[in-house]
């Protein structure tokens, strides 16, 4: 058994089985609290392969969900779509509060029904076979969280376009040019 400073809980050893190559040697490091060079130790001693059987996953604290990549400031590009079309939203809602009442009608009905004519494919399900080891779970899962990231951010992108869309209308409407400047009339 491992021994002290380096010692294990039980709970430990059976997540370092189940997530071996399914996450990273430093993403479990730093999941245990451990150096990865204890982490390497302790999966040769219980005769672990800790090379990598998916893509690794990474947490993003914004969205509190495990994603393939995160930017520099720590979120995920489904939380950048999201806050790239809070900020166009918030532009919009700027515009219509500048918009006579009569102008503003048009858009009021026509974008309320708006999107309704695409839907977004299904959400990816997780289908894991009867009789999987933890391990293979852990892979399935690994997987699928992927698959969910990808479809959370066509969903997010498709919504992006739409409001920008809008956006773009708008301006157009009040002939105002995408940087803030009128259009020549």
């Amino acid at each position: 058994m491992i021994e002290a400073p380096d010692a294990w809980e039980l709970w430990q050893l059976f997540d370092l089985a189940r997530l071996a190559g399914v996450r990273s040697v430093d993403s479990m490091a730093q999941w245990f609290g451990k150096t990865p060079e204890q982490v390497d130790e302790a999966a040769y001693r219980l005769g672990l392969d800790v090379s990598m059987e998916c893509q690794d996953l990474l947490w993003c604290d914004e969205c509190a969900t495990w994603r393939t990549e995160l930017n520099e400031s720590g979120r995920c590009k489904v939380c950048n779509e999201r806050a790239k079309t809070e900020r166009e939203r918030q532009w919009i809602a700027e515009l219509f509060e500048a918009m006579p009442p009569d102008a503003r009608k048009p858009y009021e009905l026509r974008d309320s029904r708006r999107g309704m004519a695409r839907r977004v494919e299904g959400r990816p399900r997780l289908v894991v076979p009867e009789g999987a080891s933890s391990h293979e779970r852990a892979v399935l899962e690994a997987v699928h969280l992927a698959e969910i990231e990808g479809w959370e951010f066509r969903a997010a992108k498709r919504e992006y376009d739409a409001v920008k869309q809008l956006l773009h209308r708008l301006r157009v409407t009040m002939g105002i040019a995408p940087r803030g400047k009128r259009e020549a009339s």
